[in-house]
This record gives C-alpha cells, sequence and structure tokens, in this order.
C-alpha cells in the first residue's frame, strides 16, 4: 500500500511539475517585423522578444534605413534593447495586453551634404555620421492570436545624451527621438 501511494504521489508530482515547466516555456520566444516602418520610411526593423513570465519580457530591435535624403539628417540605423511589463493578461498566453517599457536606444544619424564643384560643375555627395545614445519609456498594447501570430502597436520617447561630441554633426543632433510602429509577429516557440 505505501509503494502504490508513493508511486501515486510521485506521479501527480512529476505531472505538476511537467505541466508547469511545459506552461512556463511554451512560446516564450517572438519575431517581430514594423510594417509601419516598411510602408512610411523605406527602412526595415526585426525584433525579437523573451517573455520572462506572464507579465514581463526582454526584447531588442534593430533599425536599418534604405534610402538617403539630401540635406537632411536622418536615423540610418538604430539598435534598442528594451524591458516591457504587461498589464491585465489573462494569462492564457504569455505577455500580451497593453505594456509599458523602458528602452535604450544606440542611434547612427546621418547627413549628405552637397558640394557643387565650379571646375567641373560636378555635385559631390559628402556624408557625415553622428551616433547618438538615448534612453525613453514607451507604452502599447499587444494581441496574440491562438496560432501565435500577433499584432503590436506601440509608441515611445526618449532623450538623446549626445555621446559623439567630435562630429561636425553634434550641434545638429536631436535632443529628443520618437519610438512608435505597428508590429506584426509570430512566437516562434
Amino acid at each position: 500500500m505505501k509503494t502504490i501511494f508513493k508511486v501515486a504521489l510521485l506521479s501527480i508530482f512529476l505531472n505538476t511539475v511537467l505541466t508547469s515547466y511545459g506552461q512556463r516555456t511554451n512560446n516564450a520566444h517572438e519575431i517581430k517585423i514594423d510594417a509601419l516602418s516598411a510602408l512610411v520610411v523605406p527602412a526595415m526593423e526585426i525584433s525579437y522578444e523573451y517573455a520572462l513570465n506572464d507579465y514581463s519580457s526582454l526584447g531588442l530591435s534593430t533599425f536599418f534605413r534604405f534610402d538617403s535624403p539630401t540635406d537632411k539628417l536622418y536615423e540610418k540605423a538604430a539598435f534598442t534593447p528594451y524591458y516591457r511589463q504587461y498589464f491585465f493578461n489573462n494569462m492564457q498566453t504569455r505577455s500580451k495586453g497593453l505594456y509599458m517599457e523602458a528602452f535604450f536606444q544606440h542611434t547612427t544619424h546621418a547627413k549628405n551634404e552637397q558640394d557643387i564643384d565650379d571646375l567641373e560643375n560636378v555635385t559631390k555627395i559628402l556624408k557625415n555620421t553622428y551616433k547618438d545614445l538615448g534612453i525613453g519609456f514607451g507604452g502599447g498594447a499587444k494581441f496574440i492570436a491562438n496560432n501565435g501570430f500577433n499584432f503590436d502597436v506601440g509608441v515611445g520617447v526618449g532623450r538623446n545624451f549626445r555621446i559623439s561630441s567630435d562630429s561636425p554633426l553634434f550641434n545638429e543632433g536631436p535632443d529628443f527621438f520618437f519610438r512608435w510602429g505597428i508590429q506584426i509577429g509570430y512566437k516562434i516557440f
């Protein structure tokens, strides 16, 4: 009788541990693409997010711009690690609902300057770059379908620290920056 009791207790314990482990690791990794930056700005923003638990996650976004506007300071590339805290999650799916986030952003700005050579009357385009580091806060909402596809709408604002004082664009760099997007993604495993 004691043996049956021990086997039953051990099987209940193992079943509980394996079930809770399966629920905690289910759909913890997510890949997203920002559809808004691809349509409005010819750019690509790809994000990876890892769910720490039902209410928080860590992520990294990478942004690369494809075109280069003339005579204008523009964001060429950005790397943004972030932490999100989710609210009103119904615990059926991890990391969904309304969220607030804190993020750091390392940005490379560039500016094209046109210089006309009088001898040959040829226009030369000189590219100057400027790197910056900023911190910010934002919020949004993420909706997840049963099959793992998700839709994420978010906006944020941050402050730059102006770290490249040796750049000629140092005084032209923005003090504040905005982070916005509509991302479409999939929880991979």
